[in-house]
């Protein structure tokens, strides 16, 4: 569903989407059909016939977005309220 479409109709789907997207977290299951991925090659540079020159970017359906937005923000919540990461850590 094109990210416009859910912008225009957010009003009326909000209470059913905010539902959906709460038992996708307490029962912590992503549905099969949250995990498609749109695979987009992004030429890197060099010979076009040569798919090493190739890297691949996924773009993910809107509302798996959205639940990716609401699992990083309670990380991040409970990662600060816990004060467990380092203020030095970098990277992984």
């Amino acid at each position: 569903v094109p990210r416009r479409c859910i912008k225009l109709a957010s009003s009326h789907i909000s209470d059913s989407l905010t539902t959906i997207l709460n038992q996708l977290l307490q029962q912590g299951v992503v549905p099969d059909i949250l995990k498609i991925s749109k695979i987009t090659p992004v030429d890197k540079g060099g010979e076009i016939t040569d798919p090493f020159n190739f890297r691949p970017i996924s773009t993910l359906s809107t509302f798996t977005q959205v639940l990716e937005k609401l699992v990083y923000q309670q990380i991040i919540n409970y990662v600060e309220k816990q004060n467990i990461l380092y203020e030095c850590q970098l990277g992984f």
